[in-house]
């Protein structure tokens, strides 16, 4: 080979050799550009409203406390028995005897009743007791299961007026009519501005 052409072919294999080094150095210099940069850490999500946990409801409140807990005041023309299930029998047909009424608290600002006597020779019932009225006058009545007058208005003296309590009697017969009966006996006292009942008292009685 002369001299020309060695010096020829050493070139363009300088030539290629430059520019393969060159390429290379270009598409390196790429990857470095188009590299992918390290994503910044993703913050934690953040939990949906709904399921975030929530507080406990309160119970409800079932009480049945009423919204007036103040007693209602009596009412001073209502009778006051004791209790409307509290009835007494009374074994007043046969033989004599006698009911304390002292502490059963039949009782109120004008009457306190002691006791019931009965007789089989009378063949009456006897309410004993107390009032303090004015000028002493007090009533009482009967009435059947009904609720119906069946010995009406009576007039009741006492020993002594208001303000002192005077000794009160008041009589029922013993007719035949009221055995097995549960008869209403109501003391009161009348008003003296317009004449209504005031005061009564009640006391429920079966006979026997």
């Amino acid at each position: 080979m002369s001299f020309k052409r060695w010096a020829t072919a050493s070139a363009i294999v300088v030539v290629l050799a430059g520019g393969g080094f060159v390429a290379y150095q270009m598409l390196d210099e790429n990857k470095s550009v188009t590299a992918p940069v390290d994503p910044q850490p993703s913050k934690p999500a953040q939990p949906d409203a709904d399921t975030q946990p929530q507080p406990a409801p309160k119970p409800a409140d079932n009480s049945t406390t009423p919204n007036n807990t103040q007693d209602p005041k009596p009412n001073p023309n209502e009778p006051s028995t004791p209790a409307a299930s509290d009835v007494i029998t009374l074994s007043a047909y046969t033989g004599s005897g006698s009911y304390p009424l002292k502490s059963k608290a039949y009782t109120n600002n004008s009457f306190q009743l002691e006791r019931v006597d009965w007789s089989e020779s009378s063949k009456t019932l006897s309410f004993v007791g107390k009032m303090r009225a004015f000028e002493a006058v007090g009533y009482f009545r009967v009435r059947d299961q009904n609720k119906v007058v069946i010995e009406s208005e009576s007039v009741l003296r006492a020993s002594a007026g208001a303000p002192e309590w005077g000794n009160i009697k008041a009589d029922l017969s013993l007719v035949p009519e009221y055995k097995g009966q549960t008869l209403t006996v109501d003391f009161y006292t009348k008003s003296a501005k317009d004449g209504s009942r005031t005061d009564m008292l009640s006391l429920k009685i079966k006979l026997q």
